[in-house]
């Protein structure tokens, strides 16, 4: 892979390390510092600045680089053609198996890069809402003093240091995260799912144009 698109995945990575560190604290003060949401805002743009470097070494590379290359995110298989055409134009008929290879990684086939393309839209990325909720009997499951399997965020005996951990067994509980606002989708889980997902797309891609 391309040493500068590394340097952005590595970079968006270390940022969601930061968050991770940091995330119960949030929680538990339902209060996110404004140096969390530039840090969830530099992790989306390296995300998204990956797959444009590559794009534009891709146009390069067949002497078609211009400062109108970016990746294209179409929102539908019909509208891919003309997205394809207008941000790396020219490239489809240069190298069409490239082409296939970045039409097999879009938002209307991958729902990590849907999010990824809201997102990274102006102003998007801004706001962020905390949600709490209580699961039925039997989602999570304490075993030893630990929690043995969730999905829907921290559960909140795990947030609150004062709370006690409930006895073994299947519990109904109240779990926390923050969302985003639009999509209304957890922003720590989110954003780790885009990273892998960008991950395996510019490996495909990079594989396709000989990178």
């Amino acid at each position: 892979m391309l040493e500068d698109v590394e340097a952005l995945l590595d970079a968006a990575i270390a940022g969601w390390h930061t968050l991770s560190g940091e995330w119960r604290q949030t929680l538990y003060e339902k209060k996110m510092s404004p140096a969390l949401h530039v840090t969830i805002k530099h992790v989306l743009e390296d995300q998204r600045s990956a797959l444009d470097y590559t794009a534009y070494a891709i146009a390069e590379a067949c002497g078609k680089a211009s400062s109108k290359i970016y990746y294209p995110m179409a929102q539908s298989a019909e509208r891919f053609p003309a997205a394809m055409e207008d941000r790396m134009k020219g490239i489809a008929a240069a190298l069409p198996t490239v082409a296939e290879a970045i039409e097999r990684h879009q938002p209307y086939r991958q729902v990590a890069l849907r999010y990824l393309s809201k997102l990274t839209r102006e102003h998007k990325h801004r706001r962020l809402t905390r949600h709490e909720w209580t699961v039925r009997p039997g989602t999570a499951v304490v075993k030893g003093g630990s929690l043995g399997w969730y999905g829907l965020g921290w559960p909140i005996w795990l947030v609150d240091p004062d709370s006690p951990t409930p006895p073994d067994g299947n519990i109904e509980t109240t779990f926390v995260d923050w969302y985003f606002s639009d999509p209304s989708v957890p922003v720590l889980g989110t954003l780790a799912d885009i990273q892998d997902t960008v991950r395996a797309a510019l490996l495909d891609i990079h594989q396709a144009a000989r990178l």
